[in-house]
């Protein structure tokens, strides 16, 4: 395999990690993980190998990784991944870091695998992906996850403005409000999912660059043809949506969260550095929060793909 000669030429330089499997677990943009086998410990490892030159282009990207690494050194806790060890190694330019290894998945994956699970063992699973989530955000300042992923699509628009990686988030819950509606339409599906008083939200990332002004003119597009007539409710409300946006530049990787509480209250949270940290603006309008998610997952929604990458993934879920 690629790197195969590298990593076992360090087997005895790491103190014990050993790659004897030739196996690899996964491979991204920026790293390839191997299974390996702690000799001291006894057990199955994840050795996380990253390239320089691969994708680490400047002084800022290096550090941000060693930061990365520095971080999940410091997380102590029994519901986040253990970190082990690391090191460089300046000859073959690469940045190694061992990590406790799971085989089964992710979640929803070993649910698909195990279909007839109790309640109880899946609440007992919920309790520790909130524990591990409290503990992080517990930190000062607090550490975000960043990928608690539920269904997502690579690339949609909204009337001309692009946006990447649009993804569904949703209170686990919502699992059993729905589970009554099994073999109805999609309408029936997503109608009980805005009704439902859980949380949801759709995070979208911008691919380019845009003022404020264009991305709202064409999400504005989208919402007032859907509402039938306008209350001052709704035109306050539009009002507030709108400048959010307005005088805001958007670049390339800005995040956008629209985050339905309940079917007539909604948080708006934007930020052109990294996750957003506050909210934006609160959306009171029943009209108003139902047009926007009519415009993802109603009968004619402008991202076609989007909804049936949520009803697919649903259906699954609820089998």
């Amino acid at each position: 395999m690629s790197g195969e000669m590298t990593l076992r030429s360090l087997v005895f330089l790491v103190g014990g990690f050993k790659d004897e499997y030739n196996e690899i677990l996964g491979r991204g943009a920026s790293k390839i993980v191997y299974r390996a086998f702690d000799e001291y410990e006894g057990i199955e490892v994840a050795w996380n190998q990253v390239k320089h030159f691969d994708f680490l282009q400047s002084p800022e990207d290096l550090e941000r990784l060693y930061c990365k690494i520095y971080l999940l050194k410091t997380l102590k806790h029994s519901n986040i991944m253990k970190f082990y060890t690391s090191w460089v190694d300046p000859s073959n330019r690469n940045i190694n870091f061992v990590t406790e290894m799971f085989t089964s998945g992710t979640l929803r994956q070993y649910r698909q695998r195990h279909k007839n699970v109790n309640i109880r063992a899946l609440k007992h699973w919920c309790r520790q992906i909130l524990q591990g989530l409290l503990y992080l955000h517990s930190h000062d300042p607090h550490i975000i996850h960043r990928d608690l992923k539920w269904y997502r699509e690579k690339r949609f628009a909204i009337v001309g403005v692009k946006v990447y990686a649009a993804r569904l988030y949703a209170d686990l819950s919502i699992l059993d409000e729905l589970d009554a509606t099994k073999g109805e339409s999609d309408a029936s599906l997503f109608d009980l999912i805005f009704r439902v008083p859980l949380g949801k939200s759709l995070q979208i990332v911008l691919v380019r660059y845009v003022d404020g002004k264009t991305f709202w003119d064409a999400l504005d597009d989208a919402i007032t043809p859907r509402i039938k007539s306008l209350t001052t409710i709704d035109e306050s409300a539009l009002s507030t949506f709108r400048s959010t946006f307005k005088k805001r530049a958007l670049k390339k990787g800005t995040f956008i969260f629209l985050t339905w509480l309940n079917p007539t209250k909604m948080l708006v949270n934007v930020s052109t550095e990294g996750m957003p940290s506050g909210i934006d603006a609160t959306i009171d309008s029943s009209n108003v929060t139902l047009a926007l998610f009519d415009v993802f997952f109603g009968g004619e929604p402008v991202s076609p793909s989007l909804k049936a990458s949520v009803a697919s993934g649903l259906a699954t879920a609820l089998k």
